[in-house]
Formats: structure tokens, sequence, C-alpha cells
């Protein structure tokens, strides 16, 4: 069996992101209608600010939205009124349910993976709904048999896939669209709306998740109105899915702005020491919308009647941690002050106003449960559990300052009948009763919460707009507006607005003109010790024109004040501080009291800790620009000053490095950052947070922590996103690129190094360089987080065996920057060539190297007598036999050296013919003589080789000599035989003599002494001699002469020719002496 898989489309539908918040939420008993009524057969639902979208057990319920739209240039002079407009405009809602009809009465809806976080309600008739979880998908299990609907999200938008399994019948599917007569055209459904025609079609089907396996699906309308599916040709199949993609114009967002344009009205932001960022505002959720009509009906209703408080933390690993939502049953109301505050583990917010049923909690302090009042709720900052809500009358965008001593401080304004809990202070400022038309409300608080003073301040004319900030004394300082009234009947004077000099402090009791900012200074016992106005001839500090008060902050480490509001005046003194940011007057031609943003830019000034101002400067973008705006100051970790502000100019002031980002609309609004040095106010760094549409800049910093945050309604998606890792809650898009979503920013002021990637070869080292940033020291981790520095130093040398990232900070302890990578990329080195040659080989031959070839290889060979060669297979001729040895050889491939190969060559020596033959030429037959080959080489595998007859005859021996013993005459060869060759012959002749014969002696043997007798041989040709010539002696001839008795040895000698030995022949003879007489003796005479 084969799975199929159909996808379907639904065009001019809902879509949702693939955020967290775009998803399914489950219902607690969160989901409530219009008439507060609660919906507990709703068990998920999904939402954004075009429609709700509620899933019921049998049913999927849609709750369409219209919004009345209002004309913002009309209020571009005036955002209070603006905001004023947009609470009034009503919304058209239109139902619409899709309807599994005839369906399994038991369906079974499980859910997919949980996303990050929780959200807690605190709402009216929802007090205490805590822990609702997220979900990036829900199944409706066997809606049909073996037929699953799976709802879930992409980048496209929500879709949901019908899901048919092996024995499901397609044709079981019957979806009713109740309210709506559906029809099918150009095979797509068309579902009419009084928002226009819905079109569904299906794009695509597939088998087996195989989306390349497609088939062929079409609509049908059954007889009852229904919808289903038909497949157009049988095919086997164990899973089919139908996927729709419903979409309408926007990715969703969990938290709505009321105004439509799409993000959290009134923002603010804070971060605690810990590093944990909070957001703050109102918005919208479809929990509190469910349709209260019949399918296919409408209504029309307040749209911001639903609007809630909402309040989002991400801990210091940015991870999403908890999002609760607080209000009563009508709209709930934030602040343009500065709402939020952390002190210890207790999170505090204020706002102008909470509805009815909130969920009013005493939990200790000072309580009051008066609807429709302003409001005060701590929160554990932890787990998000609300631990106490309160009211304290009527106090316009109040702001909250929290002392070192935990003491709290509530400030904004109000009207004499705005019933905030006046407290009598012994010795302090004490103001009972409203002094005209608003004035300044301030509302103290001890470290247990209780009341301990509450004071009006003002004259007869209007005061709003407030923010306060304690000093590290528990000084209280506070600014806002004022518009001084100038009536014949108690106009406003320095005595009745209450402004106080200050002896040797800045002091300005003349109204400027337009409005004016006041601002002054409560001792920690509370008497109001300074009060002043400060402004031009412009309009100064407006909060209802602009939507941003006059701001004060003290700083951290020389208790001076700092303050700054937005300013159309021309004429507001400029004071320049050595080294710091120092600028004039804008000349843009339209920068004054126009009454519009465009007119408008931003003022500092820094007072000392006795009043005295040493700095004082405008603020904006660049001198051409068309309006800017501070939204809020603040002083960061490793000694930062911020400025968040919005503007139009193109470029800013500019900073070598860092994140720069220029605004790409010409005039538009765009919100930026702005760095300085807290300690002198240099300029160190700005940017905009995006290059379009990033509409306000709200920064969260705090003095314990380097980081700091930014948050803006952003427009168009063209954020350069960031996903940190870790865990960190990343959404890399926004649910609408033409309308708005909230975006957070995180930065560190400490700029990282300069650093290059290296690249090296396996085996090889590299030395690592940083530079610029924060200067030294430059450490070196192996990790982007965490661990122990691994070096020290602007240098660093490195050989790893495979590609390496380091991580590099600049600067020391909590100021030094984030990490840095630096990666070196390790090619690994290309093996080792398979090299041979064709050796053995002879001198005078040809060399053959050869090697496999290796893709995108340089080829090195080196060999002995200085060889070199490039060439794959080089070659070497003619040979010589200084060419033997080792021949070397490797490759480089992409920079990288290989190993070594060797391979020996071997150069075989030719022989060299022997030039002659030493021995004897003749011998005597039966001799034998030895003969040696003289001169030649024998050359490699070579032996001499020895014939007769013939060079290659009769072999007759091998080896430089041989002994021979020929019968005959003979010539003998020889030659050298070897690997390389076979040499011409020497040769010698052996001639072969007959041994000679010295025949037979004869003669007498017996001779006298001086006697002869003559001996002769039967050979001639002989020679003779006597062995005793004293006895006797032999001529020539052989004539032995007797010389004295005796006997002797007469030999004949014939000499030996060819190397034959002399043949000789022996014959003794006895010499005789001759007989002797004697003496005679005797008479002679004889008678």
């Amino acid at each position: 069996m084969k799975n199929i898989i159909l996808l379907v489309l639904i065009s001019s539908f809902i879509s949702a992101s693939n955020s967290v918040f775009s998803q399914f939420v489950e219902n607690k008993g969160q989901v409530v209608d219009h008439n507060q009524n609660f919906h507990p057969e709703v068990k998920y639902y999904h939402s954004n600010n075009s429609a709700g979208v509620y899933f019921q057990n049998d049913r999927v319920v849609y709750n369409f939205i219209k919004v009345d739209k209002v004309d913002k240039n009309l209020y571009s002079s005036n955002q209070k009124e603006y905001k004023e407009a947009l609470k009034k405009r009503e919304a058209t809602y239109y139902r619409m349910d899709l309807v599994f009809q005839n369906a399994n009465p038991n369906i079974d809806i499980t859910t997919g993976e949980q996303s990050q976080g929780v959200t807690h309600f605190y709402l009216n008739k929802r007090n205490g709904i805590r822990d609702v979880k997220t979900f990036k998908s829900i199944q409706y299990n066997n809606v049909y048999p073996n037929i699953d609907i799976i709802f879930h999200t992409n980048e496209r938008g929500m879709k949901y896939d019908i899901v048919l399994k092996e024995g499901a019948n397609i044709k079981d599917i019957q979806l009713k669209f109740e309210g709506f007569d559906v029809r099918i055209e150009d095979k797509k459904l068309i579902i009419p709306s009084q928002f226009g025609d819905i079109t569904e079609e299906i794009p695509l089907s597939f088998i087996n998740d195989d989306h390349e396996d497609k088939v062929d699906v079409e609509y049908i309308i059954n007889k009852d109105g229904s919808v289903g599916f038909e497949l157009k040709s049988d095919v086997a199949y164990s899973k089919l899915t139908i996927d729709p993609v419903l979409e309408w114009a926007t990715y969703f967002n969990q938290v709505v702005d009321p105004t439509s344009y799409g993000s959290l009205d009134y923002i603010s932001n804070h971060m605690d020491a810990d590093g944990n960022y909070y957001s703050y505002g109102q918005g919208y959720s479809s929990a509190g919308n469910y349709p209260v009509v019949d399918p296919g009906g409408a209504y029309t209703a307040n749209y911001n009647a639903s609007s809630d408080l909402y309040i989002v933390k991400f801990n210091a690993n940015r991870q999403l941690v908890w999002g609760t939502y607080l209000g009563g049953s009508g709209s709930d109301y934030s602040s343009w002050g500065r709402p939020i505050a952390t002190n210890g583990n207790t999170l505090h917010i204020v706002g102008e106003g909470i509805s009815t049923g909130a969920p009013f909690t005493n939990g200790g302090g000072f309580y009051q449960n008066n609807n429709n009042q302003s409001f005060w709720a701590r929160f554990n900052r932890s787990t998000g559990a609300l631990e106490h809500l309160t009211s304290y009358g009527k106090m316009y965008n109040p702001s909250i300052s929290i002392s070192n001593t935990g003491k709290v401080a509530i400030i904004g304004d109000t009207y004499d009948w705005g019933g905030i809990p006046i407290t009598n202070r012994a010795g302090a400022y004490n103001q009972p009763v409203n002094g005209g038309y608003k004035d300044m409300a301030l509302l103290m608080f001890n470290a247990s919460y209780n009341i301990t003073w509450g004071t009006y301040l003002g004259g007869p004319s209007s005061q709003e707009g407030f923010t306060c900030a304690f000093d590290s004394n528990e000084n209280l300082y506070f600014a806002g507006v004022t518009g001084w009234f100038g009536g014949t009947t108690n106009p406003s004077t320095p005595a009745n607005e209450k402004l106080v000099t200050l002896s040797g402090a800045y002091n300005q009791n003349v109204y400027g003109g337009g409005s004016d900012a006041t601002f002054g200074k409560f001792s920690s016992s509370g008497q109001l010790v300074w009060h002043s106005l400060y402004g031009g001839n412009g309009g100064d500090a407006r909060i209802g024109a602009m939507g941003s008060p006059a701001i004060v902050t003290i700083s951290p480490t020389t208790d001076e004040l700092i303050l700054a509001f937005n300013t159309t005046s021309t004429n507001l003194p400029v004071q320049n501080l050595s080294g710091a940011y120092n600028k004039g007057l804008p000349s843009d031609p339209d920068f004054g009291d126009g009454g519009s943003f465009w007119n408008y830019a931003g003022y500092i000034a820094k007072f000392s800790t006795a009043g005295v101002r040493n700095w004082a400067t405008y603020f904006y973008g660049d001198t051409n620009e068309s309006g800017t705006i501070i939204q809020n100051i603040i002083f960061g970790g490793c000694n930062k000053f911020y400025v968040g502000a919005a503007g139009s100019a193109n470029t800013l002031t500019g900073a070598s490095s860092g994140y720069n980002l220029l605004n790409s609309t010409t005039g538009s609004r765009n919100g930026y950052i702005t760095m300085l040095d807290a300690s002198n106010f240099s300029f160190e760094w700005d940017s905009y947070l995006n290059s379009d549409h990033a509409i306000d800049c709200y920064v969260a910093a705090n003095i314990n922590q380097p980081r700091f945050f930014a948050t803006s309604p952003i427009y168009y998606e063209n954020i350069p996103v960031v996903d940190p890792g870790g865990g960190a809650f990343f959404d890399g898009n926004s649910w609408d690129p033409t309308k708005g979503t909230l975006g957070i920013f995180q930065f560190h002021p400490s700029l990282p190094p300069d650093l290059t990637d290296q690249s090296i070869c396996a085996g090889e080292s590299v030395t690592l360089t940083a530079s610029a940033g924060m200067g030294a020291p430059y450490n070196w981790y192996s990790s982007p987080t965490g661990g122990s520095s691994i070096n020290t130093g602007a240098t660093y040398t490195v050989s790893p065996t495979s590609t390496t990232t380091y991580y590099v900070s600049s600067g020391t302890g909590m100021c030094a920057s984030p990490r840095s990578p630096i990666t070196v990329n390790v090619t690994p080195a290309p093996t080792a060539p398979v090299i041979s040659s064709n050796s053995p080989i002879c001198v005078g031959g040809t060399l053959n190297l050869t090697s496999n070839t290796i893709s995108g290889a340089t080829y090195n060979w080196t060999g002995p007598n200085s060889y070199s060669s490039s060439a794959e297979d080089p070659t070497r001729s003619p040979v010589t036999a200084a060419m033997a040895g080792t021949y070397n050889s490797y490759v480089v491939v992409a920079g990288c050296t290989s190993a070594v190969a060797s391979t020996n060559v071997s150069i075989n020596i030719p022989s060299v013919a022997p030039t002659s033959i030493t021995g004897a030429s003749t011998i005597c037959s039966g001799a034998s003589t030895t003969l040696t080959l003289s001169g030649g080489t024998a050359g490699t595998g070579a032996n001499a080789q020895w014939f007769s007859g013939s060079c290659g005859g009769t072999s007759v021996g091998t080896g430089s000599s041989i002994t021979v013993s020929p019968t005959s005459t003979t010539t003998y060869y020889v030659r050298y035989s070897g690997t390389c060759n076979t040499t011409s012959c020497a040769s010698q002749t052996v001639t072969v003599t007959a041994p000679p014969n010295a025949g037979t002696l004869s003669g007498n043997q017996n001779v006298c002494e001086g006697s002869t007798t003559t001996f002769s041989s039967s050979v001639s040709g002989g020679t003779w001699s006597s062995s005793n010539t004293a006895t006797a002696t032999v001529n020539s001839s052989g004539v032995v002469t007797g010389q004295a008795a005796g006997t002797t040895t007469i030999t004949y000698t014939v000499a030996g020719t060819g190397g034959c030995a002399d043949a000789t022949a022996t014959r003794t003879v006895t010499v005789t002496a001759p007989p002797n007489a004697g003496t005679l003796s005797g008479n002679q005479n004889v008678c």
C-alpha cells in the first residue's frame, strides 16, 4: 500500500507566524465572549488582530474582525487625541463555523510540540489562570474512520492537513461551512463573506509523505451543501493527506495592538539587576473574544473593549519565561510614563486604568479595589504570580520609582476629582487640594507598601506627564510639563504655581511660552526644596502632543540630575560640557512651534547635586532632520548613558564600528539609540534599530549589567535578526511584513575585537591576532560562553588538527566585550600520492615516474642529482647511473601539502667488453693453462662467459678466469653478459705442442781413465751433460772422457717446446783407473 498526501490552500483567510505566539493556546478557562460568558467547549485557540480561531470537538469557529480606520494625519499635532480616537473605534465581528459533519462524536484532540514559556491570566472572572501552554500543532484523531485532521503553522500561515490512513474512505469527509453558501469555480472552493470571497484550492496532493509522488484530488459539493473531496484516479495508499494553508495577510502575534497597527501599545520595558528583561504594554487577546452570534452572523462592538495589560519576561539567557495578562472585563490601560520597576523579587507595574472585574488582590500594604481607577500591581518576578493589585484613585500616565531602601513613589497627574489618597506627612510638602485644572499627584509608600504620603503639587495652571527618580540619599526628583494660566482671574505666578528657588541652582520663574517643563526636588523628608520651570519660546515637554513625557534620571555615581524632554523652542540655553555631546539649535526649517511631530527636537540638561546646570544640549540626528523625539533616558552598566529616541534623519552622528544602520526612508520616523559615556557624556555610538519603520525606541538598561535592550513596534520584515542560540527565544520572521510586530533587540556596549578567520593545512600552526575593540586584555576561549581563558594577549599561536573556532573578548570584567568567534579552517592534508616507476632500467634508457591522479593537485618530484619536476608523470632520458636512488613526491591541494611518498629507482649499468685474455698461448699436450680476461667492466647482473670455437660457441666456463686443457690447439673467447647487454668477445688461441723424446742411449759404459767412449741416442738434437765431470766429461757429440775412476751419469737432453718439458735419457759410465805396475824394487842388478 502507498501513502497519499493532498495539499489544499485557502487564500484570503487567516495566517499565523512561526513564532511561539503564532500557535495554539490551550483553554484553561480564559476564553470568554464579549458578555464575559465562559466557553469551555473551546479546547484550543489561535489568533491575530484580524481573526480568532477556536477549536472545539466537532468544529472550528472563526471570528473575523474588521476594525474602523482612524486617519492618523488628522492627529499629527496631538498624540493624546489620536489615542482617544482609537479607543472609540468600533469593529465588526463575523463568524464562520467549519463543522466536521457526521463525524465521530468522540474525537480525541492531541497536541504537538510545546512552545517556549507559559502565560498567566489575571483578568476579571479569569483571575489566577496560570501556566497556560502553547503548542506548535494540534491533531483531531479519527474525525472519520482512519482520517485525522492536523492544524499547524509554517512560514505561510496556519494550515490543516487531512490525513487519510490505510482503509479510509475519502468520501467520508464532509466539511460544512455553516452560514455560508459555498461554490466551486475552476476547481477552487469559493466561500462568500461580508469581507470578500475566501478562496480555497488544492495545489498539491502527494503519496506516502513524498511531495514528488503526486495524485489528483478535487473538491465536490454534496447534496446537503457540505464539502468533500474526490480522488480522480484509483490509487492504493496507506496514508493520504489533504494539506490546506489558511491565510489572512499577517503572521500571528499573541499580543496585538488595539490600534490594529500590530503590536503592544504604550510600550515600556525594564531590565533588572540580574539581567532579566521585561516588556509591558496593552494589547489584545482572542481569549476574550469568542463570537456571540450564530454562524454566518455579525455584530459590532467597541474594538478596545477587550484590550488587556500584558507583561512578558525573558531571563538572562533570553529565554521566554512567562507572559501575563492583567485586566478586567473592559479596556485596561498602561501609561506613557515610566510604569515598570523591580525591587528584590518583586516586579511593580502601574497603569492608568483597570476595568470592572479586575482581580484585585491584597498582598499587604496599601489596598483599594475601586474599578476604573489607576492601579498598582506587584508580581513575583520569578513566577509571574500576581501578589498584589490595588487602585489608588485616578492618575493619568503614572510612573513609578523605587529607592535603595525599598520606598515606592508613584507620580502622575490628576484632576480634583481624581480621588487620590491624600496623606499628610509631617514636615513634608503637603497640598491636600488640587490647585486648578490638573496637578501633579505624588504618592509615597514605605518598604512594607504602606502609604506614608499623598499630595498634589500645582497651581491654577495645568500640569501633566510626570516622571520621578530617587537619588542615593532618597531625595526625590520629578519633572513634567506645565502650561501657565494667563487669565485675568487667578493667573499663574511663581508663588501660586509653587515654584521654589534653590540658592545657587538653576531657577526659572518666568514662563517661557507655549508649554514649559517643570521640575524639582523633594528632600528625603519630603520638603519641596527646589521647583523651577525650564522652557523657551515654543512647546516643551508636551506629553499629549508627542506621547513622551519629561524624564528625570539620576547618575548612579554622582547623584547628578539628568532632565530630558522634547521641544519646539528655538531659544533654549545651550551649555557646552568639555568633550560631551554638544549640539546647538537645529537648522532644519521645519523646526519650531508648528505643533506636529516634524517640528520637534530633543533636549537634555544636567544639574549638580546643588542644582547647578553644567550641561545643556539639543538632541537630534542631524541638523537637517525633520523631527526627533526622546522617548527615554537611562544609565547602564559599563559607565554608559543611553538615549532612546525616534527621528527621521537619514544619517546619525555615526560611529566607526559596531551595529550601524541608517534610516532608509527619507523623512520616515524611525527609532534609534544613542550611547554616551556616563562620566563625561561624550558621544560613543548611535544606530537606528531598523533601517525602516521601527517607529519607537525604548531602552532598558541596568548599572549592574553590561547588556542593554531596546524595544519598538516594527513595520516591514527587515530586522537583521540574530539567533544567539543556547535556547534563547527566537523568531526570525515578522507575522506580516506589511503590519507591525514587537521587535526586541539586545546589545552589548563594548565592541568586540577585530578578528580575521584563518585557513591552514593540517599539521601547520598559525598565529591569530586580535585588535581594536575595547583594547587589551584580549582573552581567548574555546567556547562562546563559560569556561576559563586559554590565552591572554593580542596574539595566540594554535595548531588545531581540525577546523576550530576560538572566541575572543576585549576588555575586562563585566564590561569585557562579548566573545567574538575567529575560526581556523583546517584543510586536511591530501592523501600522499601513490607513485611507481619502470625501475630497474639501464643507463641510456628512459625513466618513467608515475603517480595516481589527485583532483586539483600540484605535483612535486625530487630525486638524485638535484632532480625536480612538477609533472604528474615525469620522465628522465637518457638515464645515467647518477640518476639511481630514491625519488620523492608530494602533492599540494588547496595550499595543503600531503605526506611524502618515496620510490627507489635502480639504474642498471651495461657491460664493457673485455679487451684481451691473459694466460699461456701455448701449452704442452696434456697440460692446462689459466686464461684470465682483461679490460672491460661487468655491468649490472653481468658475468664473464667463456666459449671455444667462436664467440657464443661452446661454453667452457664463466668467471673472470678459467683453466683449460685442450688436446689440440684451440681458440678461446670471453664476453660479459648481464641485465643490460651482452658484449663482444675477446679471444686467445692456445696452441698445444707434443712433448720431446730423448731416445735410447748406447755406447761403452766402461772407459779407462784418460780414455774415451762415445754415447749416442736414437734421437738427435739433444745435448749431453755429465752429472760429475770430475769422473767423466761428455762433449756435445756424446764422447765421454774418463777423468778419474768412478761412476757418473751421462744425460742426454732434448729441449721441450710449446710449454713441454725437456726429455732426458741417462746412461752411466764407469771410469777405471789404468793399472799401476807399481814401483819395482829390487836389485836392478841382477846377476
